[in-house]
């Protein structure tokens, strides 16, 4: 496998859309109105830049094949806030459904849920939130799209001292119940 170590975007704005610029502008002349249009590949680009941050260690990831007409996957964890990124790039003209399996978390920590993020040829999606999903179910990755899910690496939590005192309680009215005596 083939590890990048960066990304280069030479073309920040450009006034024709050739597919080169990460904005576009109509704006020519002094007087012109100076409209300002997000590309596609800006907002797909923030599917890593956002999240991904420097420092960040590129992890391998089982049981999904990258495939150029399919679904292209990477993970990363970042150094500082402990957050596991896997990005989905989803070439195909259908969905794809795939497993979150997390491997390799100390014994005492869990993700408790994955938030993903969006980008697809549906205009309104660029970068969208959607609610958070437990990492045991399945997610499906929309079609052409590029699909972001973060999830927050954090300790099991402990039984608290309440929760244990009160099972130990209820334990004790349950066998004071059972052997009680009948007058």
């Amino acid at each position: 496998m083939v590890k990048a170590s960066a990304w280069h975007w030479w073309t920040a704005v450009s006034p024709e859309n050739y597919k080169d610029g990460l904005i576009y502008t109509d704006y020519s002349n002094p007087g012109d109105p100076e409209t300002i249009y997000p590309s596609k590949t800006l907002w797909a680009l923030g599917n890593f830049s956002r999240f991904i941050r420097p420092g960040a260690i590129r992890v391998s990831l089982g049981g999904e094949n990258d495939e150029l007409d399919g679904l292209l996957a990477s993970t990363y964890k970042n150094e500082i806030g402990e957050d596991v990124i896997v990005v989905y790039v989803n070439m195909s003209d259908l969905p794809i459904e795939v497993a979150l399996t997390i491997d390799g978390l100390e014994e005492t920590d869990r993700i408790a849920s994955f938030t993903p993020y969006v980008t697809s040829d549906e205009w309104e999606h660029d970068l969208l939130e959607y609610p958070a999903i437990s990492p045991d179910e399945r997610y499906t990755v929309p079609a052409r799209s590029v699909v972001t899910l973060v999830g927050r690496v954090a300790p099991i939590p402990e039984p608290s001292t309440l929760a244990l005192l009160t099972t130990a309680a209820l334990g004790l009215l349950a066998y004071a119940w059972r052997n009680r005596r009948r007058r």
